[in-house]
């Protein structure tokens, strides 16, 4: 049995229902921010058109704070897109910021959207109307594709025993742009 968002036998179809769920929750159509490239320029930049990359490292953090207690966060820290030739198409020198909430929006190289699920553990991605997930497997049609290195420390578990701490891991990732 399967019972993520739907109970019912386990089946590809069922499988593709859940994940469309999760993918449209997970980018939602409005994103809650967005994030300017260098020099705050906000129209589309030239690039090379063809395959597109970039790195991002991600830090889980169990913090406090008045609003919401003991809690986790994930940040993304993307700084920069390479285009087809390798070369770099957009720069956010300060990263794109806490990605579990819903939706950021990349600024500068037309409609890229990512965000964190908490309920899948899954970084999801879209650019130009197509999409990919950090566990989407290369079947030779996807959009794009992740190599995700595994996490400093295992699951964090945010409570005031064990105070403010934090894991890291890095991933290097691949889309048609």
């Amino acid at each position: 049995m399967d019972c993520t968002l739907q109970c019912g036998p386990h089946t590809t179809e069922n499988s593709k229902h859940v994940q469309a769920r999760t993918i449209s929750s997970a980018l939602d159509l409005v994103p809650v921010g967005q994030v300017s490239p260098v020099g705050g320029d906000t129209s589309a930049v030239p690039y090379a058109h063809g395959y597109c990359s970039f790195k991002m490292q991600l830090s889980n953090q169990c913090i406090h704070t008045p609003e919401q207690g003991w809690h986790s966060q994930m940040l993304g820290m993307l700084y920069s897109i390479e285009d087809n030739d390798r070369k770099t198409a957009v720069m956010y020198p300060n990263g794109v910021g806490r990605i579990d909430q819903g939706a950021i929006r990349l600024l500068g190289m037309g409609d890229f959207r990512l965000a964190y699920s908490n309920d899948d553990k899954q970084v999801y991605f879209a650019f130009n109307g197509g999409w990919w997930a950090t566990n989407t497997k290369d079947d030779g049609h996807a959009f794009g594709l992740c190599s995700w290195n595994p996490w400093t420390k295992p699951d964090l578990v945010c409570i005031p025993e064990h105070g403010v701490h934090y894991r890291l891991s890095d991933m290097t990732c691949i889309f048609k742009c």
